[in-house]
């Protein structure tokens, strides 16, 4: 019988902790419970109050100086009491605005109230020149650099160090032709940013240049207002253009004659059709075997966007070509870009072959006749 009631003892022993661990107490619990801000201004506290899933808590706020207005707020209503929700916490804003003459330290209290317990949150509000604070943009990287065909995303930081929210209205400025966005970095569509007092939030400023931008520097510029905010962001985008040539014959035809034995002239267009500027410019040609094909210049050192320069092929065909069409292929081309043309080469007999000819022509006829005037009596 002494053993059956000892271990009902024990049993009631480790079962008495157990059931008072059960319920979890109600707290009250802010992270900045003591706040400095100017007199007028509004003075947010963000309350988590914490308990068992389910409890009701009654909230009041007690403390609150002559001509203060105190609001509690929950999902943007105004709220008496709070239901602890299921993850154990439910966060609650107290809004405490003071008048313009405000002076001195108000000492306020939140207390929250079941039906088991009463807890107290003790706040602190001093009026003082040194709390005004700012709001400020910070780019993560105020000049980016690319092609002309690029896209061009800036991230810029709002930094809130006020004592209220901030809601500021975006846009973008830039070049004539260009378009520029501005949004918060996590809504696409959305054209205005909420930052919470002494928070931060993100803007993406994208840029596009036109297509027929050329390479230089161009200013971009972020305009964030509102509450009385009028606050602007420089930002720089350096295009390095679009390097691109096009080659082609002076007449555009893609044919040329030649004659055997001698050398004969073409003359090529190098035009710079990007927006960059060209260097270094190489010409080459892949002609038939034994064949040679030179350049004058052989090579241009600096060609500008939308300009044009001429080169001159010097084309000799092969001692041991003959007569018929031949094909030539002509490259101008740089590190970044090249283009090609191929022009169909007929090759001609050499007009000395021609006058050999006539002259073996003319001494057949001559022959014929001297025989005929020798031997045409007898």
């Amino acid at each position: 019988m002494r053993a059956v009631i000892a271990a009902a003892l024990v049993l009631a022993a480790l079962a008495a902790p157990a059931s008072a661990q059960e319920a979890e107490p109600v707290n009250l619990v802010t992270s900045y419970p003591e706040v400095v801000v100017q007199a007028g201004d509004k003075a947010t506290f963000q309350v988590n109050v914490s308990g068992e899933p389910g409890t009701r808590v009654e909230l009041d706020l007690q403390g609150v100086p002559a001509d203060w207005t105190a609001v509690l707020r929950g999902s943007g209503m105004v709220v008496e009491a709070v239901t602890v929700e299921d993850d154990g916490t439910t966060r609650v804003t107290l809004d405490v605005t003071t008048p313009d003459d405000a002076t001195g330290t108000a000492n306020l209290t939140l207390v929250g109230t079941t039906a088991e317990t009463t807890v107290r949150l003790p706040l602190q509000i001093r009026i003082g020149e040194e709390s005004a604070g700012s709001v400020t943009l910070e780019p993560q990287f105020p000049a980016l650099r690319g092609p002309s065909d690029a896209t061009f995303d800036f991230t810029v930081t709002v930094r809130n160090d006020t004592a209220e929210d901030v809601e500021l209205q975006l846009s973008g400025e830039g070049p004539r032709g260009w378009r520029v966005e501005a949004r918060p970095s996590a809504e696409r569509q959305a054209s205005a940013i909420t930052v919470e007092a002494g928070s931060t939030g993100r803007i993406t400023v994208t840029a596009n240049p036109p297509i027929n931008a050329v390479a230089g520097t161009y200013p971009i510029r972020l305009v964030a207002s509102g509450d009385g905010y009028e606050l602007t962001q420089d930002l720089v985008v350096e295009l390095t253009g679009i390097e691109d040539l096009r080659l082609d014959t002076a007449e555009g035809a893609l044919n040329a004659e030649v004659e055997l034995g001698t050398t004969s002239e073409l003359t090529l267009l190098v035009s710079n059709t990007g927006s960059a500027p060209l260097q270094g410019i190489e010409l080459r040609a892949t002609a038939p075997s034994g064949w040679d094909v030179t350049f004058d210049p052989e090579s241009i050192d600096f060609l500008a966007p939308g300009d044009l320069t001429q080169v001159t092929a010097t084309i000799e065909p092969s001692p041991e070509a003959i007569a018929g069409d031949y094909r030539i292929t002509f490259r101008a081309s740089t590190d970044q870009a090249q283009d090609s043309i191929e022009v169909r080469t007929t090759v001609n007999p050499s007009q000395l072959w021609g006058l050999v000819g006539v002259g073996i022509i003319a001494l057949v006829l001559a022959g014929l006749a001297w025989l005929f005037r020798r031997f045409g009596r007898r």
